[in-house]
Order: C-alpha cells, then structure tokens, then sequence
C-alpha cells in the first residue's frame, strides 16, 4: 500500500471525530462559555494528531495487531477535524440557528422594536421560524397603515388651510374694523391694540406660507393636484374606509404573529415539563442506572398494553376483549409504583434541610473566624488562615452535596411524575375493563374510549418517537433550514472550488509559505519513521515547558484551588502609563504575551512578520500624530455593520485593493472553464479539477446571486455588488491568514461600509430595505471570522498536495466532515436549546448576536447614516497607499510587504503585534547568526511554545468541565 493514499478507516476514524468535536464544542459554549473553535487552531484536531503520533501509533506498533496509522492518514484525519472545527460556533450553526429563531420572538419583536415595520416586510419569512404569509401581511398592513397615515395627514394639511385661511380673513376684518374706528390720531392703548393685531396678522400669514407649501406637498399625486375642497368633502369617509382596511390587516398580522410566537417561544425558553428534547435512548448526564432502565421498561411494557389495547379496539371477539385488556393493565402494574420516589424525595427534602443548617454554621464559623484573623498577630493570624481554608473547602463540600442533592430529587421527580402518568393509564385501563364486564360498554364505546386513552401513552414516556427522536418540533426548521442549507452549501462551494483555482498560483508560481500548515507538518515528519522528529528535539520540550509552566500557572491561579495566588499579567495593558501624557490616545493599546502568535510568527518568513507589527506600530504612531495635530482626541468607535473608524477604514481600503490584484493574478486559472488552453502543461487530473472547480464557482456564483435576488428578496444589483465584495474579501483574507500564518482574523468590514462610506443609507438606490437580506446572509457567514472556513480550506489543500494525496478522495472526505460536523452541531445545539431555552444558552450566540443584528437593521432603517466623507477618504487613501507597496516592491526589495496595511482591518492585531514581534526578532537573530541546523533546532522551540499553550487550554477546558466554572485559559484573544 503506498504511503500517500487516504484509506477508508482514515476517513471512518476522521468523519467520527469530526463529528465528535462537533458535539463537544457546542457543549462548551453553551454550558461553560468556552470556545476551543474562535482560532485557525483548533485544539481538539491539534492535541488528536499529537496524542496519535506520540502515544497511539507507537503503541499500534508495539503490538502489532493493528497497523499504525500512515502520514496521509494521519493528514486527513486532521483536515477533516481541521475543515470542519470552526462549523459549530463562529463558522456557522451558531451564527445561524439562533437567527432563524429570534425574529418571531414575543420579547424581542414588539412594538417598541419596530421589527415588524422595518425588517419583516423585507425579508423571505421562509427563512425564520414563523408561519407563511407573515411577510406578506406585514407588507400589506404597513402599506395600508402608511396609506391611512398620508390621508390623514393630507386631510389635516387641508384642514388646517381653511382654518387658518379663515382666522387670517378674520384678522384682517378685525384689523380693518380697527383702524376705521381710531382714525388718523389713536391713543396709546389704541396703538397698541393696532400693533398686537398687525403682528398676529403677520404670524398667521406666516403660517399659511407654512402650511399651503406643505399642502402643495402632500396634495401633489401621480396623477395630478388634489383639490382642496373635494379632500375636505371626501376624505373622512376614505379615512375611516382605510382605517377598517387597516384593522383587518393588522388582525390577520397579528393571528400569524401568535402563531410563530409559539414556534419560537418553545425554542427561546424549552420544552414545558413533561416533555423531553432528547431522545429516550441516551444516557443523559441527570440519569442515573435507575432512571434509565425505568425508561427502557416503561417502553417495552408500555408498548405492549399499547398493542393489547388496540388489538381489543379492533378485534370482532367480544370474549377476547376482557382478556386482552387484562393484560394490557398487567403490563403496566409492576410501572405505578410512585410512592418510592415520594418517600425517597422526602429524605431528600430531610437531608438538605441538615445540610443547609451544616452550611450557616459553617458560614457563622467563617465569619467569626475572618473577625478574629483581623484583630490577630501575625502568628495567630497564619494559624486562623488554616482554619479559614478548612472551613471554606468544608463550605464547597456542603455545595457539591447539595447539588448533587437536588439534582436527584429533579430525578426522583421525573420518575414519580412518570409513574403517576403510568397509574392514571393503569386506573384507566382497570376502569374500561370493569364496566365491558359489565356490559355497560358497547362496541362503539369502547373503541371511541381505547382512542381517547391512546394519545395518553406517550404523555407517560411510552411513545417510539420520545424514546428514539425526543419531542423538538423538529418540522418548525425544516422550511428555513433548507433554504438556508442550500445557500450555504452553494457558498461552501464556491470557497473551496476559489481555493483549488488559486492554489496553483500562491503555492508553486509565487511559492508563498503557508505557516499554519507547516505546523501539522512539524508535528508528523519523521526522517527515521517512528517517533517524529521534533519530539526528538530537547528545544522542542523546552518551548513547552516555558508556555506549559507560565500558561500552567495562570490556570492554577484562576481555578482558585489554592486562593490567594496572583497571575501572570501577559495582557500588558498601556493605559496605566500613558494616561495623562502626551500619548494618552494610546491607552487602548497593549504589549501581549501570546506563546502561541510567537511559535508562529517564527515559522512566518521575515518580510512578513515584519510587515505585520511594523504597520501597526506605525498606525499607532499616526494616531499620536492626528492626537497631537487635534484632528482626533481617541481611535472612534467602529462595529461589524456600518461603523468603521481610522484603523478599520485604512484597512479596508488596502484589503479590496490587495484582493483585486489577487483577483488578477489568478484570473486566468479562475476563469479556467471559459478559456481551457491556460491548463496545457499541467497532469491531466490537475487540469480535470482546475476545470471542474472553476465551472463549479461560476455556476455556484450564480446561484447564490439569483438566491439571493429571487428567494431571499434583495435587490439584483445590491446581490450582485455584495457578492463581488464577499469574494474579494474573502481572497484577501485567505491570502493574509495562509501567508501571514495568523491565528484568527476579525474584519469591522463589510460591503455595507464601503456603501455607506461613499454613498450613505439614505439614497433612493441604496437604502436598507434593498439589501436587508444580504446583511443576514453576511450575519450568518461573513461577520464573525475567527475561524472562518476559507482559510481553513486553503490550509488543507496544501496539505494534501505535500502529501500527494489523490484529489478526488480528498475532496469528499472534506465533505463528509463538514456535512457531519454541521448536521451533529445542529441537532446538539437544537437538543440543548429545547432542553434548556435558547435563552439559557450561551448569551453572545443565542441572545445578544441575533437580536443585535436585528436591532441594527431596524435602526438603520429608521435612521439611514449619511455618506461618511472621512471614512471614504481613509478608504481610499489605504487603498492608494496599498497598490503604490504593490508596485514599488517590484522594484525595490526592501518595500514592505502590504499585508500589515490589509491587516489594519483586523481589530485583533492589537493583541498579535508585539508576540509577532517577538517571533520575527528571534527569526532574525537566529538566520542572521545561525545556519540552516540552527535554524531546523530553533523551529522547534517555538512549535513547543505553541503545543505546550495547547496542553493547557485542553487541561483548562477538563478542569472547566469537571468544576462547571470557567477558568478563561484559551486562544481566544479580542
């Protein structure tokens, strides 16, 4: 077998794990707010490839009963992992399911949100939790409801036209009257009188002007001037004619609002009690051997009185009946005993009241402990300390106790709630039999009683569907999610056929580096088979043992097993020491300690990390500058839709220039489908998939365009601009995380900031409405990119093509993992959800993500921002300053690489700059004074930085786990 093919239980082993992590990283967000997916390194495919290659296959190679795995198998085990990490969380289903099921939301969508008004009338409702139609009839209802409002308005504009023309006549009769009375000499008081009256003449005339322009206003129709005196005559009849239009609309609104409210309630707050969100089947973590075999019981009896009931319904033998129901209430009896789980909850309730009496003298025993430690010697003081620890640890374990406590008596009360369920079936069973013997049921009776008790089985745990399936309205998602699965798998599409098409040119034209492939690389290449090299490097066990000891007790000190000890301050936080000088602009900025963006940044080559901490010290250095100059007091605010500031705005400028030469670059092998001959020279199966590939772009382009135009609801040209400026986006990012070997990326940049840079949100062609859908498809996709699929992909192709693996089995075992990661993600966050409420999830995904970008889209609307001529200019000017890097480093070496002026875009680099300089100083001390030996030994230093880092996110995550506390050790930086 050669070494380089992608076997079946490499792919078996790699969709399970896939699958498996899948699972774990919704569990860890949403129980302990733990995201091991926000970064390009996702630990769990990580720390799987090293326990492989260090401890399983040496192992396999021990016994020899099992191969051990290849290195191509290895590689696509850890693609698949890789590929499909970011899935469950930033990548996709948590984006995207708390979405769909938050515009019906009876707390959120009300009338004070004004999401009805503003973005239900502009978007597809298939697309959310809601009943059809809501789309239409919120449509209809506004159109009518702005109809009635105009009417009125013009009535009232001609209303008051004719009363104040009529005050005005009167005015100047009364003038008139006035000064015909007085004469030629008036008084003092007559004077004044004549002066009041003048003046309110000329304030009513005033108004008028006011008034009849805008009479002249609203009066001008299609069809031509509404006359004054037929508005007057006819128009409270149409009014009111309107206003019964109106209520019939906002009736038949609000009966759809009340149902969709009810689909999206069950999933915000969960199931109500009785009812189960997870299958019968599984063992769930608040089952103990008794509750779980109880369920196995009440499903295999329960179903057979089921069958002996229907068997009596419908059989024609009266004399069978009473021996059929006979049995049924048999099968059930040995199910009613509720009276255990009673008493067992009252010595429960018993045991948790003298717990609670242990904890207050507990707790009044610390209290006068903690007084006597203040008022104590040094030496009695370090005596009182014992005893305070002894007693704060006796206090956790009355907690634990009385946790575990109650988490039994919610069990016991789930099986007394069950077998009350049973006996009232029982009862009822026992009660139909008695009166066929009788004979006060006849045939007819009996089958309509047998009916009625039947749904009754499943409220008692006896039902196929809640023992295999569980009780989630799963047909609720099955209209949105399948219009939401076709554009995403479209857009999945597109990335990776746009990542094969460009492979070629980045990879063996420009013979760029591809960092966070090396990594894996590292961590599998052995020149001797067996044990890899790089754990046979002492520099290598070094490296972790630096990150391991200070990340180690970081973790110790904030699992607060031994209170009191204080951690390393990696963060490194400025604005202690530029507050109130001169730099004080600076105070947001800080100087971080990230091991992992210093093993990196080594393996990036030196022109490159370069660039990436030089442009940012260097935008630092121009925030100091517009400080000084009193341009600017502080860096602005920005956000992810239509607010960018300096930094943010310069960067995106850079990034569409820098993508569009990208774009260039690689035309011809994107646009390989039109123009076949660019392919000569290259193998035969390189070619078939270059064409493949970019025939599979351009019609999943097209696709998702006309989705977006003719389902979603968007504008054509809006769907067709947004889509260029994704794409664009998306090569640029690949390029800078595939070359600049970053962890994670952040981009405060979307098509709607460049349109309302250059054009505002109040424009007849480019408000709100027009796009609303394409902001939710960005919401879902494009918003949050930590860990976003495209660079992932590109990642994975080189490692294929190192590894010469066969293109075709490669591509569908990404698919595999990708299909299964999304499917398990989003039946475990569904079951979860429904078990708990949504609401009780984790806030960032499920609470405040949706109802933000909602909230956003309405303000948007109601309020569109003008044109922002600052932040076109900054635009303009990084793009300007891009393309002159681009073309001077054609010419002179030593021009800085443009991907740190991209990287402004990226808000995270203000935790990245200094570890990447740190990785770039000892890349250059160690090229500079080394050799190519040296250079080999250093790699592994810092590869050990990163896995040691790694080990402890992982320890942090058990111990997480284990405490149900977040300890807050992982790679997430912000």
């Amino acid at each position: 077998m050669k070494d380089n093919r992608i076997t079946l239980r490499a792919v078996v082993v790699g969709a399970f794990f896939a699958a498996l992590f899948a699972a774990i990283s919704i569990y860890t967000s949403s129980h302990l707010s733990i995201i091991m997916t926000a970064t390009q390194i996702p630990v769990l495919p990580y720390l799987l490839l090293i326990l492989t290659v260090f401890l399983l296959n040496p192992l396999l190679r021990l016994v020899r009963f099992v191969r051990a795995f290849s290195l191509s198998e290895l590689m696509i085990i850890f693609i698949m992992g890789m590929v499909s990490a970011g899935i469950p969380n930033f990548g996709m289903v948590e984006m995207l399911l708390p979405m769909v099921g938050s515009l019906s939301s009876r707390e959120w969508n009300n009338p004070q949100s004004e999401w009805n008004r503003y973005i239900v009338p502009y978007v597809n409702d298939a697309y959310f939790i809601s009943v059809p139609g809501t789309q239409q009839a919120a449509a209809d209802y506004y159109k009518l409801r702005d109809k009635q409002v105009l009417m009125e308005r013009i009535h009232n504009a001609a209303t008051r036209v004719i009363t104040r023309r009529a005050a005005a006549a009167e005015i100047a009769e009364r003038l008139q009257q006035m000064e015909s009375d007085v004469g030629e000499s008036p008084s003092r008081a007559q004077t004044l009188a004549l002066r009041r009256l003048r003046l309110e003449r000329e304030n009513v005339r005033n108004e008028i002007a006011g008034i009849e322009s805008l009479w002249s206003e609203l009066a001008q129709t299609p069809d031509g001037q509404l006359d004054l005196n037929e508005v007057l005559a006819e128009y409270p009849a149409l009014i009111k004619s309107q206003q019964q239009l109106v209520a019939v609309a906002q009736a038949k609104l609000d009966d759809k609002e009340q149902q969709a409210f009810k689909k999206v309630e069950l999933y915000r707050r969960g199931l109500p009690r009785g009812m189960n969100a997870y299958p019968g089947i599984l063992p769930l973590p608040q089952d103990d051997a008794t509750s779980y075999f109880n369920r196995l019981r009440r499903l295999r009896d329960g179903r057979r009185s089921l069958e002996l009931l229907q068997e009596a319904r419908d059989t024609e033998h009266d004399e069978a009946v009473q021996r059929m129901l006979a049995e049924a209430e048999r099968e059930l009896a040995s199910l009613t005993n509720a009276e255990i789980y009673e008493t067992r909850m009252e010595l429960a309730r018993q045991e948790d009241a003298l717990l609670l009496e242990q904890y207050r003298k507990l707790d009044a025993e610390l209290l006068e402990l903690n007084t006597r430690r203040r008022q104590a010697e040094r030496r009695e003081a370090a005596e009182l300390n014992r005893g305070v620890r002894a007693i704060m640890r006796s206090i956790e374990r009355v907690v634990r106790a009385r946790q575990e406590l109650h988490e039994d008596q919610q069990r016991w009360l789930r099986e007394f709630d069950a077998a009350n369920n049973v006996k009232q079936l029982t009862d009822g069973i026992a009660a139909l039999r008695v009166d066929w013997e009788q004979g006060s049921l006849d045939r007819s009776s009996l089958r309509s009683a047998i009916n009625a008790m039947i749904p009754a089985f499943a409220k008692a745990d006896i039902s196929l569907r809640r023992y295999f399936v569980g009780e989630i309205p799963w047909g609720h998602w099955a209209r949105p999610l399948g219009r939401w699965a076709l554009l995403i798998v479209m857009t999945y599409v597109a990335i990776m056929s746009l990542n094969v098409l460009i492979f070629r040119q980045w990879a063996h034209n420009e013979m760029i580096i591809y960092p966070l492939a090396e990594l894996p690389k590292s961590l599998v290449n052995s020149s001797h088979g067996g044990i890899p090299d790089v754990f046979r490097n002492g520099l290598f066990w070094a490296g972790l043992t630096i990150s391991g000891l200070v990340m180690g007790w970081n973790l110790l000190c904030m699992s607060q097993f031994v209170p009191g000890l204080t951690p390393f301050d990696l963060r490194n936080a400025w604005s202690t020491y530029v507050s109130g000088t001169p730099f004080r602009i600076l105070s947001g900025m800080r100087s971080e300690v990230f091991f992992t963006m210093i093993g990196l940044a080594f393996l990036i080559p030196k022109n490159v990390s370069f660039s990436l901490w030089f442009f940012f010290v260097l935008y630092m250095a121009q925030l100091v500058l517009l400080d000084w100059s009193g341009i600017m007091e502080r860096e602005g605010s920005a956000q992810w839709w239509y607010l960018a500031n300096v930094r943010s705005s310069q960067g995106a400028g850079a990034m569409f220039v820098f993508a569009a030469v990208i774009f260039f670059k690689c035309r011809r092998y994107i646009l390989c489908a039109l123009t076949p001959g660019v392919l000569r020279g290259l193998e035969d199966s390189e070619q078939k998939e270059l064409r493949l590939a970019s025939i599979a772009f351009l019609a999943a382009s097209l696709g998702i365009v006309m989705q977006m135009w003719l389902d979603m609801g968007a504008h054509l040209l809006h769907s067709i601009y947004f889509y260029i400026m994704l794409i664009l986006m998306t090569l640029a990012i690949i390029r800078v995380m595939v070359e600049g070997g970053l962890p994670a990326l952040q981009t405060w940049i979307t098509p709607v900031h460049v349109l309302r840079a250059f054009f505002g949100l109040h424009a007849k062609h480019s408000v709100v409405p027009l796009f609303t859908p394409l902001m939710l498809y960005c919401g879902v996709l494009f918003l949050d990119l930590k860990n976003f699929i495209a660079p992932a992909m590109a990642n994975a192709i080189k490692l294929r093509d190192d590894f010469h693996m066969r293109r075709g089995v490669f591509h569908i075992s990404v698919i595999v993992a990708i299909l299964l990661a999304a499917a398990v993600a989003g039946i475990t966050s569904l079951l979860m959800s429904y078990d708990r409420g949504a609401d009780a999830m984790s806030n960032f995904f499920y609470v405040s993500q949706p109802r933000n970008a909602f909230d956003t889209i309405t303000s948007m609307t109601k309020n569109p921002p003008e044109a922002s001529m600052s932040s076109g200019m900054w635009m303009l000017g990084g793009g300007a300053f891009t393309g002159l890097l681009i073309f001077m480093r054609q010419f002179i070496f030593w021009v800085p690489h443009p991907i740190g002026m991209v990287m402004l875009v990226n808000p995270i680099m203000r935790a990245y700059w200094f570890s990447i300089f740190l990785g770039w100083l000892a890349n250059t001390a160690v090229t500079k004074y080394g050799h190519k030996e040296t250079y080999s030994r250093a790699t592994g230093l810092f590869i050990g930085l990163v896995v040691g880092e790694l080990l402890i996110v992982l320890l942090s995550t058990i111990i997480s786990m284990i405490t149900g506390e977040n300890v807050l050790i992982d790679l997430n930086r912000n």
